[in-house]
């Protein structure tokens, strides 16, 4: 049984390893330094044990002699809940680098106090990870029963695909002709896997519901601002044992209001004008509610006309409330929005070439 849905999990028996299913023949799958094991986490029914109480075997899958570690030797920690306890490493150095080991490793992990073992899923290791691309994420609050801010790590030996450029535009469409409100021009780097095993499946299809998403590559670590991850899709040929992954990181936003001519617009009698739009609040001024709208790029003139489709009290969600426009305050620069009540309005301006 799988302990946890990390991207480098235990299981309750040996056994249970990704190798050992019928038609796989790789491993291992995860990397990490001869230096420092990826960062890992376990869950466990509370007890009295700490740190102390653990101890570490990283075994060689060939069968060679395991490496004992025990837990106060590599900064593994422990933290005590009223149900459940979490053992977690968090990618400190270990007392001595890992051999270079063809076969690759996993780790046996040995509660004392409950006489309880763990093994994790196999691993290999590398002298140096320069080529290699890092990703890292966590959350804030505890989800999946892994604990808030645990980063999990995970290093894969692929070259992140050229970066690609992802436009969405936004707004309402008149006369067939799309009015933007808001134009997005996002940047994405993409990370394509061609063999993930399950485990690895599911810990990175959940990177859209992280709180933080990082990737270092080169040096330069980057922090993604979304995620987006398409369906991944479970390869025949592995008989279904490995997955296909595509997974763009966007880390690059521009976003920019509409303040702009939208030309071949038609409008009344003519082929060209400017259309302004936004949304906020009024608030309480001399007796009445307000809300100034002042345009970032000045119309040509004060001959536009503007209006407000919506409007919505605060008090009751879904009430229209009428809004008044003064016209003597109708300028180049903007217009005034009065209501009774506070309300959220939604405005448009749109000016015509006379």
């Amino acid at each position: 049984m799988k302990n946890l849905d990390t991207a480098f999990p235990f299981y309750d028996a040996l056994l249970e390893q990704y190798r050992y299913r019928k038609g796989v023949s790789c491993v291992p799958f995860i990397l990490c330094p001869t230096t420092n094991l990826v960062p890992w986490i376990i869950r466990r029914p509370h007890n009295a044990g700490d740190g102390d109480d653990i101890t570490v075997w990283v075994t060689p899958c060939n069968g060679g002699t395991p490496i004992e570690i025990h837990g106060d030797d590599f900064g593994l920690l422990v933290t005590a809940g009223t149900s459940y306890d979490f053992i977690y490493y968090t990618g400190t150095s270990l007392p001595n680098p890992l051999p270079h080991n063809a076969g690759g490793y996993y780790l046996d992990v040995e509660d004392l106090t409950s006489n309880k073992h763990w093994y994790s899923e196999t691993f290999g290791v590398r002298s140096s990870m320069t080529d290699y691309f890092y990703l890292e994420f966590k959350n804030d609050t505890e989800r999946g029963n892994i604990a808030a801010y645990f980063i999990q790590g995970v290093w894969f030996d692929i070259d992140l695909v050229a970066p690609i450029y992802i436009r969405e535009d936004t707004g309402e469409k008149r006369d067939g002709i799309l009015v933007k409100e808001k134009q997005i021009k996002m940047k994405a780097r993409v990370i394509r896997l061609q063999m993930a095993p399950e485990y690895l499946t599911d810990a990175l299809i959940r990177l859209d519901m992280q709180d933080y998403v990082a990737y270092a590559t080169g040096g330069t670590t980057s922090v993604v601002k979304q995620v987006i991850i398409k369906e991944p899709e479970f390869t025949q040929e592995s008989l279904g044992l490995f997955a296909k992954m595509e997974i763009q990181l966007i880390w690059d936003i521009e976003i920019k209001k509409l303040n702009f001519k939208e030309m071949g617009y038609s409008y009344g009698n003519s082929s060209n004008g400017i259309t302004k739009t936004g949304i906020g609040e009024t608030t309480f001024h001399s007796g009445v509610y307000e809300l100034p709208v002042a345009f970032e790029e000045v119309m040509p003139d004060g001959n536009y006309v503007p209006d407000v489709p919506i409007c919505v009290t605060v008090a009751l969600p879904g009430n229209p409330e009428r809004p008044i426009i003064p016209l003597d305050l109708i300028t180049a620069n903007g217009f005034l929005i009065r209501t009774m009540v506070p309300c959220y309005v939604r405005w448009n301006a749109i000016w015509t070439q006379p």
